[in-house]
């Protein structure tokens, strides 16, 4: 009933009981604290699924950054490797959206990880 209303995670209580109210399917909690309590499930359960949501988005970014540092070291006239410079790879790769959408700490953690 709450994800049919277009209720999120960050409502408050007040909010949603205003919307709630006049649902029939409301009537099954008895009380107020029933209610609440419910809410409470459904924002603690939808949380953790915005948080698995947004760790696997960050995941799946890492592998494609990854990939893309793996498509340059095969190349013939860039390779990666301990002596390579973050900077000058970084340049090249500025263009390519995969660079992009990791941020900069981690687009150098990640190089450096290629490069061992």
């Amino acid at each position: 009933m709450l994800r049919q209303k277009g209720i999120d995670s960050n409502w408050k209580w007040d909010d949603v009981n205003r919307i709630i109210q006049d649902d029939r399917r409301v009537k099954v909690f008895k009380t107020i604290g029933e209610r609440k309590n419910a809410f409470s499930e459904y924002q603690f359960e939808v949380r953790q699924q915005e948080k698995r949501e947004a760790r696997e988005i960050k995941q799946r970014r890492r592998e494609n950054f990854t990939e893309m540092l793996r498509e340059v070291h095969l190349t013939k006239r860039e390779k990666i490797n301990f002596l390579s410079k973050f900077y000058v790879i970084s340049k090249k790769l500025q263009g390519d959206i995969r660079f992009k959408m990791v941020d900069d700490r981690e687009r150098e953690e990640l190089f450096q990880d290629c490069g061992e």
